[in-house]
């Protein structure tokens, strides 16, 4: 791995039509970064939400911000590092039964769940304490059900409309 690299999230909204998501794909790949996660999501008026996690230098997330803001399908572009304090995740773990659950000291986390009934923990929080918080649980045992890279709150759609 290039000790350059930097791990980032892009929030890319754009048409929800056939092909906007292997443009994006197409976009990226060419750059010769690999994604580690990519998903869709939040399908409204015709608007596509995608996000997806990488890790490669500034250089190249710059270029690869400036290809994404160009694709005739794309409506907005946001990357951004995953050490940023606005880039937030959710996750769900489950414990072996009877197994107890408290997030490293150094955390700030909010979740709920009861692993000793039984119960899958959902936690939420900045995408870095989220994903130490996980490392830590999954060492202990316990399973990834679930995680999801949520945009930072002034991304968001909160009318529905495709002008953002």
């Amino acid at each position: 791995m290039d000790t350059d690299e930097i791990g980032y999230v892009a929030f890319v909204r754009g048409v929800d039509r056939t092909g906007t998501l292997t443009s994006i794909a197409t976009a990226i790949s060419t750059r010769g970064i690999s994604c580690d996660s990519f998903a869709t999501n939040d399908f409204r008026s015709g608007t596509a939400a995608i996000t997806a996690v990488f890790r490669t230098s500034e250089r190249l997330q710059r270029a690869l911000a400036r290809t994404l803001e160009r694709l005739p399908a794309v409506h907005q572009v946001t990357i951004l590092p995953l050490a940023d304090e606005r880039v937030h995740a959710s996750a769900v773990l489950a414990f072996p039964e009877g197994q107890t659950f408290y997030p490293p000291a150094d955390v700030t986390l909010r979740w709920s769940g009861d692993p000793t009934r039984g119960q899958p923990v959902l936690m939420e929080g900045q995408f870095n304490q989220v994903q130490a918080t996980v490392e830590a649980a999954t060492a202990n045992g316990a399973s990834v059900v679930a995680t999801v890279i949520l945009p930072p709150h002034d991304l968001e759609d909160h009318d529905g409309s495709e002008d953002l």
